[in-house]
């Protein structure tokens, strides 16, 4: 596997594989043209006084089709549905009303946003579609909305597409190839193993705990005898069951253990450091972190047993795969969702990627930021299919210092190529690290 340079602390669904370098594109008469700033070295940031481009606010077209665009920024606009950011409901809806006017159908329009998503991961905005599709203000809004949600799949109820007025597109894209899902029958449910290290093995304490209500202390008593075994991983999914129901016996069990992988290090220091979940959620307020406003899919933060879980029950925390399966990689989304759990509104920030010729180039990318009413360029390593994450770094800890505040973001172990960030107060984070709260992202990071 391709090594990685992690950065610790700053303080300061198949993916598709797109073509290689896409066509040029001519920019029209009175289009924008691009900026072609100075290039700083790696690593280095460059800031100019530069006013956000016209094309981040430019209305967006009904069909969002071509590779590029300098009248509109296109890929801003489908990070926007992508997530189901509140900014991009306007232009969207705009949109929509517009390519109506122009006779064009809710269905067919929706099925060319599905198209320019598809070759994103699997589709965020499911936790606020539904009620999306309640507030449309037309019926081709709507249908373009019911387009969209197809693509979500089990994670909406599948009565949902068997209520009158759903497009039968629609209907077909959620039921699948061959009409593999039916909206009209209920979903099976996968059974529970019955031996109970299985059940805890496949992390599902909490469904045979609702399957088996009087049998609670049996499998609370096997979770603890398998929370002190060396058998990782199920001494750590048994000790995080433990402490999601008990948290006094987790503790037991756990503090003062030598962990058998770092992935063990944050429960460890977690339990042996609070006496409850509340006094860790307590901490982490004291030391300037709290929960995002505008969250949609929260995870439950009643279950959350370390800083980590904590911090993404509130949305600050982000996890990427830093082989993208792509060219160009998009720096630019990965950007806007550091900015999203920042707490900083896609309409202050905007970001852009200027990607080299080809992925089996020497040429680096170039990646911009623009607010404040200045324009951060740093340039990206072209490492084919991978992520610059220090490239990325550079320039989103520029914005966090020119908006002021005293954010900074850490780097969290995962063991594997997929990379976990926390944005949120800079010395917060550093004491996190320090406390062993957090566990550092190259601790015993090796190659595969």
């Amino acid at each position: 596997m391709r090594g990685l340079i992690l950065l610790a602390v700053l303080t300061g669904c198949t993916k598709e594989v797109v073509p290689e370098a896409p066509p040029v594109e001519k920019v029209p008469p009175g289009a924008e043209a691009r900026p072609e700033p100075e290039v700083p070295p790696m690593g280095k940031l460059s800031i100019v006084d530069e006013a956000m481009p016209a094309r981040f606010t430019a209305p967006w077209p009904a069909v969002p089709d071509g590779i590029a665009s300098d009248r509109w920024a296109r890929s801003h606009a489908l990070w926007g549905v992508h997530v189901g950011d509140p900014s991009a409901e306007q232009p969207f809806e705009a949109a929509i009303r517009s390519g109506a006017a122009q006779g064009l159908s809710g269905v067919e329009m929706g099925r060319a946003w599905v198209s320019a998503l598809m070759d994103s991961w699997t589709p965020r905005y499911c936790g606020s579609i539904l009620d999306r599709i309640e507030r449309a203000s037309t019926p081709a809004h709507q249908d373009a909305l019911w387009m969209l949600a197809a693509e979500c799949g089990l994670k909406l109820p599948a009565a949902r597409f068997a209520q009158p007025g759903v497009p039968d597109e629609a209907v077909r894209r959620w039921t699948g190839p061959g009409g593999s899902l039916d909206p009209t029958q209920a979903m099976p449910d996968f059974p529970l193993p019955t031996d109970l290290d299985e059940v805890l093995d496949a992390r599902r304490g909490h469904e045979w705990l609702d399957a088996h209500p009087g049998e609670r202390q049996v499998i609370v008593d096997r979770a603890a005898a398998l929370a002190q075994t060396a058998d990782f991983p199920l001494a750590l999914y048994s000790a995080t069951f433990l402490a999601e129901v008990d948290w006094g016996r987790a503790r037991a069990a756990w503090t003062g253990r030598t962990p058998q992988d770092p992935l063990e290090r944050a429960l460890i220091a977690a339990l042996s450091r609070f006496e409850s979940r509340r006094a860790l959620v307590d901490h982490l307020r004291a030391l300037g972190f709290t929960p995002r406003k505008d969250l949609q899919d929260a995870a439950d933060a009643r279950l959350a047993v370390t800083a980590e879980e904590v911090l993404h029950a509130w949305g600050r925390v982000h996890s990427e795969d830093l082989e993208t399966g792509r060219f160009p990689n998009r720096h630019d989304d990965f950007l806007r969702d550091l900015a999203r759990i920042a707490g900083i509104p896609a309409s202050e920030v905007c970001f852009d990627e200027v990607p080299p010729s080809s992925s089996r180039v020497a040429e680096p990318y170039v990646l911009h930021a623009w607010t404040a009413g200045k324009r951060l360029t740093t340039p990206a390593e072209n490492g084919g299919d991978w992520y610059d994450l220090q490239g990325v770094q550079v320039l989103f800890q520029g914005v966090l210092d020119l908006r002021g505040g005293g954010l900074g973001q850490g780097v969290v172990y995962t063991g594997d190529q997929v990379v976990t960030v926390v944005v949120g107060p800079a010395e917060g984070i550093a004491a996190l690290f320090t406390d062993g709260l957090l566990t550092n992202a190259d601790a015993d990071f090796a190659d595969e």
